[in-house]
């Protein structure tokens, strides 16, 4: 897993910012980047790292690319790439998001040394929901920021993404109207 999430990252700084400033930002944040480990726990420290160094090199704001790159891990890697294993039977974007934690559940089982964070939902209403974040992973708060904007993408929902609670502790709450 960590190895298809390297990869994706890459593809997303090469298509958005060239294949010079991947090496660059590699070569500046001093990862060596494997596209064959599975068993690691995260490769989105390794990601941030380079996120980090890509940020330094082109003036832009870290959580924009670490955003960009949820995005683009929903619409271009998970939706064309793992589309039968992600597939609920969710028809409406507040029912996908309900099913999260069931998801991640299936993925800790399949990869047990994965660290995904916590999740938890409420719904205060139908057009409002709240999503609780734990994690202990840099640079996830605009990461799943950027998952949720993908997945309100896939299914033409216009979002609006508030984070009430985050930087701090390692716990994000993010309310989501549409």
């Amino acid at each position: 897993m960590v190895g298809i999430l390297n990869k994706s990252f890459q593809e997303m700084v090469i298509n958005h910012f060239g294949d010079e400033n991947w090496e660059l930002a590699l070569e500046r944040s001093g990862e060596e980047v494997n596209f064959f480990r599975n068993n690691e726990p995260s490769g989105i420290d390794s990601s941030y790292k380079i996120a980090k160094a890509l940020s330094e090199l082109k003036s832009i704001p870290v959580d924009y690319i670490m955003k960009t790159f949820g995005e683009w891990w929903i619409i271009n890697t998970c939706l064309v790439r793992f589309a039968d294993f992600i597939q609920v039977e969710s028809t409406t974007f507040s029912n996908q998001l309900l099913q999260l934690p069931n998801f991640h559940n299936r993925l800790m089982f399949l990869y047990p040394n994965l660290l995904l964070p916590e999740i938890q939902v409420s719904v205060p209403n139908s057009s409002n929901l709240y999503l609780h974040f734990d994690s202990a992973i840099l640079g996830n708060a605009s990461f799943i920021e950027g998952l949720i904007y993908g997945i309100s993408k896939s299914f033409n929902v216009n979002l609006v993404v508030e984070l009430v609670k985050g930087k701090e502790a390692n716990s994000d709450l993010f309310k989501l109207s549409w």
